[in-house]
C-alpha cells in the first residue's frame, strides 16, 4: 500500500510541475501570437502606407473590389464551361462523337 501512495505523490509532483509547464508555454504562445498581430499589422501599414482607420477602409473597399470580380468571374466562367460541354442543351450525336475516347483506331499505330 505504501508503494502506491509514493507513486501517486511521484505522479501529482509530474502533474504539478506539467501544469506549470502548460501555463508558462500557454503565456508564451499568447505573447508570440500577439507580436505576430503586431507584426502583420505593421506589415500591412507599410504594404498600403496607410494606418489606423485609413487602412481599414483600404482592405475593405479592396475585400469588396475581389468579392465583385470573384462573382462576376465564376458567372462568365460556368457560362463558358456550359456553353463548350452543352450543358443546358442535350447533348448532340457530334458532341459525343468529340468526346469519345474509344471506337477510333489511334493514328499512331500501324
Amino acid at each position: 500500500m505504501a508503494l502506491y501512495l509514493e507513486k501517486i505523490a511521484e505522479n501529482e509532483q509530474k502533474i504539478q510541475k506539467l501544469e506549470e509547464s502548460i501555463k508558462r508555454d500557454t503565456a508564451r504562445k499568447k505573447k508570440l501570437t500577439e507580436e505576430n498581430a503586431r507584426l502583420t499589422y505593421l506589415s500591412l501599414c507599410e504594404q498600403y502606407n496607410s494606418s489606423g482607420r485609413d487602412l481599414l477602409d483600404i482592405l475593405a473597399n479592396e475585400h469588396k473590389q475581389a468579392a465583385k470580380l470573384g462573382t462576376t468571374d465564376i458567372t462568365n466562367k460556368e457560362s463558358s464551361i456550359d456553353d463548350n460541354i452543352g450543358i443546358g442543351n442535350f447533348a448532340n450525336e457530334e458532341t459525343i462523337k468529340q468526346t469519345s475516347f474509344f471506337g477510333k483506331k489511334n493514328h499512331c499505330e500501324n
